[in-house]
């Protein structure tokens, strides 16, 4: 099957370019965090995830009755996360059936469990992008944040992928040990193959709630430009991004686009505008779950007309932007 290559024009910056997810042109866009179980021990999972088997996440019939009925509010983008998504012995399935919905599907991976078996039924899926996690191009730069012994069994899936001619990104998380090395990230990407790398800045939540220590001293803004140099630099050999807002430092005259253009959903089923609304703004997460209601109920209830409602009604008094950055904080 011809992979369907994902390209920039599919999604909106200019409206958006305060937010650090992308935001699709045409219909919504879903972040989903279909397990919370993880091989790995990553020192920075904004989610915590572990290797316990976690209670109450959604089976195969109740996903794909969800994604059902994302299609009938006209979403069309969906992101697979974890976890470590490919611990779901039913992923494959549930990548097929998003797919064969006409979603523009990828998944995050940190590609440990891709077999060249999963990596041919992969690629003839005809996914969008399959985002690989490396955090250095050598080993103690990415081991020394996801765990001994992570770098060869990472980079063995990756090559797995890149074989069965998939489109991989990969995925760059900065901190104090690689925030100087963005070119020789971008060089080694380039020499495994890889189609596009992205970086992006660790941040401490999570696991690393309120922990300082490895977040990057560089500010996001020289970040942002040294990332798009190198985009220009390297446009022949593969593409370069990052997910800092806009370089320009300009703003934008859009506003949060979460639960009408962009959802959560996190591996229990309940949905959230994202996953910082999620992360700090609690009150706005959904008081019921995609395993007990259909995704019409989620999507109506209290607390997210409550966010919709309250998106509303800032537009009307001229906020715009991530109502987090507003003045004052963004009310629990």
């Amino acid at each position: 099957m011809q992979l369907a290559v994902q390209n920039s024009g599919q999604f909106k910056t200019e409206d958006y370019d305060f937010c650090l997810f992308r935001i699709p042109e045409d219909g919504g866009r879903a972040l989903w965090q279909i397990t919370n179980v993880c091989n790995y021990n990553c020192s920075y999972c904004i989610f915590a995830s572990g290797p316990e088997k976690i209670n109450g996440e959604l089976n195969t019939d109740e996903v794909k009755s969800a994604i059902d009925g994302l299609k009938k509010r006209n979403f069309r983008h969906v992101k697979f996360t974890g976890g470590e998504p490919f611990v779901r012995k039913d992923m494959a399935d549930i990548l097929e059936y998003a797919a064969g919905n006409d979603f523009v599907v990828d998944v995050s991976t940190n590609a440990s469990l891709i077999t060249p078996e999963k990596a041919q039924r992969i690629s003839d899926m005809g996914l969008n992008m399959i985002h690989v996690s490396v955090d250095g191009h050598q080993r103690q730069i990415h081991e020394a944040v996801r765990g001994e012994g992570t770098y060869d069994s990472t980079l063995r899936g990756l090559h797995n992928l890149t074989e069965q001619g998939v489109y991989v990104r990969v995925g760059t998380v900065l901190y104090t040990q690689n925030d100087s090395l963005l070119e020789e990230m971008v060089q080694f990407c380039a020499d495994q193959g890889v189609k596009e790398v992205a970086f992006s800045l660790m941040q401490p939540a999570g696991r690393m709630a309120g922990d300082y220590s490895l977040v990057t001293r560089i500010s996001s803004l020289e970040i942002a430009q040294s990332v798009e140099q190198l985009a220009e630099k390297y446009e022949d050999r593969i593409k370069v991004r990052h997910n800092l807002g806009s370089v320009s430092g300009n703003g934008s005259s859009g506003i949060c686009p979460g639960a009408t253009k962009f959802l959560y959903i996190d591996n229990l089923g309940r949905v959230s505008p994202c996953t910082w609304i999620s992360e700090s703004a609690g009150s706005y997460n959904s008081d019921i779950t995609l395993k007990t209601h259909s995704f019409d109920e989620v999507i109506h209830s209290s607390p997210i007309r409550a966010y919709l409602e309250k998106i509303d009604e800032a537009g009307k008094q001229g906020f715009t932007g991530c109502p987090l950055k507003w003045n004052g904080g963004f009310a629990k």
